[in-house]
């Protein structure tokens, strides 16, 4: 009897069993009055079998902070009224998206027979071999040799010299080998073929095992109390872990070099096209260098004619490739029945400018929500946003930072407003990719602002909060010098980028004594220099201080703050050395000393500015070159307006002096006290 192809629909009302069977190139015995025919296999052979929509996309709506509880209601664990920040449809107005269909597909082995039999094609998914696409089916290559015999084919060659007329039992051993290698090459994501397993589950997401995948279900009803079970196939494994995986081996959305802006097209769903063409990569891509794709672990995984049941969870290290990297961390998905339950992605990144490795949260979750009496409460999907901070503490080696290690107090930020809506621009608008993380208050939108703790040169711990950017890793290889020129275009005394110190003391440089390079400071200002490496691409620099010169508060009675920024050839020195002759570390923007002549007794009217600060004598004026290079000019310094008794001027009195070394000199150069 010639092959055959065809299909056969089955339906069975007790447990709504409902599927397609299409057999392939298959040896069909036809049912007759005292046979149930049969079907059979010639190695060719495939039974594909087909299941309904799997999964429904159903909109989510974005869910923000709540500023509403009081904190009596939070103190007594009382859960928060959800805060959207769009209006809810009533039900059946949802946006909804219908995945296509799933297919489990087995292959017939040769001289197997199948009883054609509601039964017998249910007891025959059970055993026979899953067909799975390359990427599902491909091993890395120690696994490849132990699993196709290849170690035991190495044996059979021979020891010594090949002679020039090889046997043909080595030039068939050889040629075994030559294939099993071509086998092992990794193979190129393309979509699965018809003869392939492949699971539509979440929505435009094709998930599939590997070729040791099995599947298990019952073949009759199962019905209690005249109640039958809805019938669904169970995946299992027949590796000896028991562990079951799966690989995302195809999207409708992957790119094979490209990564799509994040977006919510054509609705804000659990997944989105950016999600899908990651995960793809994530699981499936064996052709990106220095990295082995992992599959994700599968805690549940049904099919059913009424959807699938998920539960699963992939962890990955994101790697790079083509000059971009992927992002996303960590997935977890729960679905029930087709619907999604609960689904969470984690987007790695860093904090700018100070770099700390950080997490963007992003969680699609079912809540009950209370609309109008008459509809009750209603379970929709909300998705919220938040920041898990993964490196509390980073140290720095430079001097152009006052802060030896900088510590991010705050772990997890509250739920964010969206990131799409940031005000970051960039060009391409990156959305979640880079943007300030804000939160809504009472008082609308406000920029977060996060606690912070810096260690400085004397160990001693300054606390202050500032608003950070997040920057995604794949933002981070892309465009870190457009987001370094971005902040450091903004205004100096932007709240984003100046932090309130309120006082406290400050060592902005090596010491040699307690205290002598430290100030109290009212405000620091923070920029971004681009540095190479792996990442983060940038780093944190201070552009300038607001600080109390103690001379310039004890001689004018009152505070004072001075602006300071560093000296160059400070920035250059090495270890305790401050790196001039001068010790001077910062120069002063703004400290000018004008203060009436009976605050001197009238004995001299003073009227001199500072224009550096150094280790060894403490407020310096003149020209800050001069200082630095080890040369003290009182005529810079003084010039002919600080005078004494009205008449002899300070600067003829006091010479210059040339030095080497401002700490050994100290008895030669008047200091300013």
């Amino acid at each position: 009897m010639p092959n055959q192809s065809f299909r056969r629909r089955l339906f069975r009302p007790e447990d709504q069993l409902y599927l397609e069977f299409e057999f392939l190139n298959v040896s069909f015995q036809p049912p007759s009055q005292n046979n149930a025919g049969s079907i059979s296999g010639n190695g060719s052979s495939y039974l594909i079998v087909h299941f309904q929509t799997q999964n429904i996309a159903e909109q989510a709506f974005f869910e923000t902070g709540n500023f509403d509880q009081t904190d009596e209601e939070i103190a007594a664990g009382q859960p928060a009224p959800l805060q959207v920040s769009e209006a809810l449809p009533p039900p059946g107005y949802l946006k909804l998206r219908l995945a296509g269909r799933s297919r489990v597909a087995f292959a017939i082995p040769a001289g197997e027979s199948i009883p054609y039999t509601v039964e017998g094609l249910l007891e025959a998914m059970k055993r026979l071999p899953l067909s799975v696409n390359p990427v599902s089916r491909y091993q890395p290559m120690i696994e490849t040799m132990v699993d196709l015999g290849l170690l035991n084919l190495v044996q059979m060659l021979p020891t010594s010299g090949v002679t020039t007329s090889p046997s043909p039992a080595y030039l068939g051993v050889m040629n075994t080998l030559q294939n099993l290698v071509f086998a092992m090459l990794p193979p190129t994501i393309t979509p699965p073929e018809s003869t392939h397993t492949a699971l539509e589950v979440p929505y435009h997401l094709i998930l599939s095992p590997d070729q040791r995948g099995t599947w298990d279900h019952a073949s009759a009803p199962v019905t209690h109390d005249e109640r039958s079970e809805l019938w669904h196939t169970r995946l299992g494994t027949s590796r000896a872990s028991g562990k079951v995986k799966v690989r995302a081996i195809w999207s409708p959305d992957y790119q094979a070099t490209n990564l799509q802006p994040q977006d919510n097209w054509p609705f804000r769903m659990s997944l989105t096209r950016r999600d899908r063409n990651e995960l793809v990569h994530l699981t499936s891509n064996w052709k990106i260098a220095n990295y082995a794709p992992s599959p994700a672990k599968v805690e549940n995984l049904m099919l059913s004619s009424l959807g699938a049941w998920l539960k699963l969870q992939g962890d990955w290290k994101p790697p790079q490739f083509d000059g971009q990297s992927l992002t996303v961390e960590q997935w977890r998905h729960i679905a029930t029945m087709g619907r999604d339950q609960y689904v969470r992605v984690i987007y790695a990144g860093y904090l700018f400018p100070f770099g700390h490795r950080a997490s963007l949260v992003k969680v699609t979750e079912r809540k009950f929500y209370p609309l109008e009496k008459k509809l009750g409460n209603i379970a929709y999907l909300f998705q919220r946003m938040f920041i898990l901070v993964k490196e509390p503490l980073r140290s720095y080696s430079e001097r152009d930072i006052p802060f030896r290690t900088v510590e991010i107090k705050t772990r997890v930020t509250p739920n964010l407003d969206d990131p799409m809506s940031s005000d970051l621009p960039l060009v391409p608008a990156p959305g979640q990719e880079a943007f300030w993380p804000r939160v809504v208050t009472a008082h609308g939108k406000e920029d977060f602002y996060f606690h912070i703790a810096g260690t400085d040169w004397e160990g001693r711990q300054v606390e202050f909060s500032i608003p950070l950017v997040f920057v995604s890793l794949n933002l981070d290889i892309q465009s870190s010098t457009d987001i370094v020129a971005y902040y450091n275009n903004l205004d100096v005394t932007s709240p984003r980028r100046r932090a309130k110190i309120a006082g406290q003391a400050m060592a902005f440089a090596p010491h040699k004594d307690p205290g002598d390079t430290s100030f109290d400071t009212d405000r620091i200002s923070f920029g971004g220099e681009n540095i190479g490496g792996s990442g983060p691409r940038f780093r944190p620099v201070m552009a300038q201080a607001e600080v109390d010169i103690p001379a310039v508060k004890q001689l004018l009675g009152k505070s004072a703050p001075s602006t300071i920024t560093w000296e160059p050839s400070f920035l250059s020195g090495v270890g305790s050395s401050i790196g001039n002759a001068g010790d001077v570390f910062v120069q002063v923007n703004d400290a000018a000393l004008e203060f009436a002549t009976e605050k001197t007794g009238g004995m001299v009217s003073p009227d001199i500015s500072i224009s550096g600060l150094s280790r060894a004598l403490g407020p310096t004026g003149g020209k800050v070159s001069d200082m630095v290079s080890g040369s003290f000019k009182p005529e810079d310094i003084f010039g002919d307006d600080v005078k004494l008794l009205a008449g002899i001027k300070l600067s003829d009195i006091i010479k210059m002096i040339d030095f080497f070394d401002a700490a050994n000199t100290l008895d030669k150069i008047p200091g300013l006290t």
